[in-house]
């Protein structure tokens, strides 16, 4: 028999490796489980949540949305940069309350996250501080929101919410948020949050109760203007 010289060998393989596939044999190599998947996934997320180019930086003070984000993850954007805010509530409702309130002022500032998957707004007055971190959900078109403060109510100790839900942006350019929900001696409590008159300015947050679908008298609210950003 005679032997093919090495170099007509090296061409061979590719087209013995062509005919191969032609008559449909398969890739010996495994196809990756739905944890390989998983963990490929997990790993390019971790590599790229390590070296984070949409977080907070000299060229984006208060970061910048990450490309792969969604429209309506705009929706929470005007909280990112400074604000200088007031806050007022009618005192003689609230049974914590004996005299009229001042008006407070305080400021509420906001960045991106998560190299630019997430938003983080804090704000500190007088009384209180506290954080949110904010997460849109492309599949249900709704707004995760983890809160923790502390301050007077609280005794200046640690308080948390395990999420509150925001639904997104309403047509009258609105944003509702449910922030409680608990029967308390046979009735159903309830208080909202509602973002409104959003504009490159500023905007107002309003925070109201139900008892029963009826509302109570006590509403708090807050009017902010942006200073940076």
């Amino acid at each position: 028999m005679k032997r093919l010289p090495w170099n007509s060998a090296v061409v061979a393989l590719p087209l013995v490796a062509a005919a191969t596939a032609c008559v449909g044999v398969s890739d010996p190599r495994p196809e990756l489980s739905e944890r390989e998947v998983w963990r490929s996934e997990f790993e390019r997320a971790a590599a790229a949540a390590a070296n984070p180019t949409n977080n907070a930086s000299p060229a984006f003070p208060f970061g910048r949305p990450h490309p792969d984000m969604p429209a309506a993850f705009a929706q929470f954007a005007f909280l990112v940069g400074e604000h200088q805010c007031t806050t007022q509530a009618p005192r003689g409702v609230n049974p914590f309350d004996k005299d009229d309130v001042p008006i407070v002022p305080f400021q509420w500032s906001g960045e991106y996250i998560m190299d630019g998957r997430a938003i983080r707004d804090e704000w500190a007055d007088i009384n209180s501080t506290g954080m949110q971190t904010r997460i849109y959900d492309p599949d249900t078109e709704r707004w995760s929101v983890r809160w923790v403060g502390m301050g007077v109510l609280e005794g200046f100790g640690l308080r948390e919410t395990k999420g509150d839900f925001f639904a997104a942006m309403q047509a009258d350019g609105t944003i509702d948020g449910v922030i409680a929900e608990r029967e308390y001696e046979g009735a159903l409590y309830r208080s909202v949050i509602t973002f409104s008159d959003i504009t490159e300015a500023g905007f107002e947050w309003q925070l109201e109760t139900t008892k029963d679908g009826v509302a109570l008298p006590y509403v708090q609210r807050i009017s902010c203007r942006r200073t940076q950003g």
